[in-house]
């Protein structure tokens, strides 16, 4: 009796161990590192996963929220990404300061590193801040449990800014919506900007790959007009999907657009 006693305790014990690493390997961290940039940039801002070698992840979402008098939300890039291996995530934006991205594939993710990166554009001014927070993570159907991280982004001094020539630098841009949007064959880019000058008009894919560019574009008060017929660089139909209009202007971004190309 005594000795069928003593292996029921034993057998309870290895039951509750078990439950508790249960527990721990059913658990991923989830990060978003503190980040500073600066003002008039597009800022890439990584989601960091630790190691989810065997976890048979082939699935994510979450939400992100964020102020959005600080920073803008422009997409998402899976370039160089564990994401990459299933093409891209989808990105919802719709709502200022809140954006909802999901992925999913058909083989499962390993090893650590960066998810996803969060794309924005930062329309604040130097010495601001926004929290970046991540919000209803889910791998899978919840299994394993995201164990969240939140970070923040700090837009600091342009570097070299006494070497810029504030003369030189336009008071007010304005990136009007191409049209028609979303489009087929060809969609018309209108830029406006307050006073004359050059501009550089570059067209990149969601993997952040440049696909087209357009220099030395010169601009009166009235604006400009760019007509794209979704080729690239070589003059070859690029496939559809979501893509970003980056208008610059002596280096510096001065709006990004998102247009979406369909069948």
């Amino acid at each position: 009796m005594q000795r069928s006693n003593l292996f029921l305790v034993l057998w309870i014990c290895l039951i509750i161990i078990a439950w508790g690493r249960t527990d721990v390997i059913s658990q991923v961290n989830v990060k978003i590192p503190d980040m500073k940039t600066s003002q008039d940039t597009v800022v890439f801002v990584p989601v960091v996963v630790s190691d989810v070698s065997g976890y048979g992840i082939i699935s994510y979402q979450f939400q992100v929220r964020f102020d959005s008098l600080v920073i803008k939300a422009v997409g998402v890039s899976a370039k160089s990404t564990l994401t990459a291996q299933w093409g891209n995530a989808i990105a919802n934006f719709d709502s200022a300061g809140k954006m909802i991205v999901g992925a999913f594939g058909i083989s499962e993710l390993t090893v650590g590193d960066t998810l996803i990166n969060l794309v924005f554009d930062v329309i604040a001014q130097p010495g601001d801040s926004t929290p970046i927070i991540l919000e209803k993570f889910k791998f899978n159907n919840g299994n394993p449990k995201a164990i969240i991280d939140n970070g923040s982004l700090k837009i600091t001094l342009p570097t070299r800014i006494r070497d810029r020539n504030p003369s030189n630098i336009p008071k007010k841009m304005k990136l009007l919506n191409n049209y028609p949007e979303p489009f087929q064959d060809q969609t018309r880019i209108l830029v406006q900007l307050n006073q004359p000058g050059q501009l550089q008009i570059e067209i990149f894919n969601v993997l952040g790959q440049r696909i087209k560019q357009y220099e030395k574009l010169s601009i009166n008060t009235s604006g400009i007009s760019i007509d794209w017929n979704a080729t690239d660089s070589r003059g070859m139909r690029v496939p559809p999907g979501v893509y970003f209009c980056v208008v610059r202007q002596d280096k510096k971004i001065l709006g990004v657009d998102r247009m979406i190309l369909i069948k």
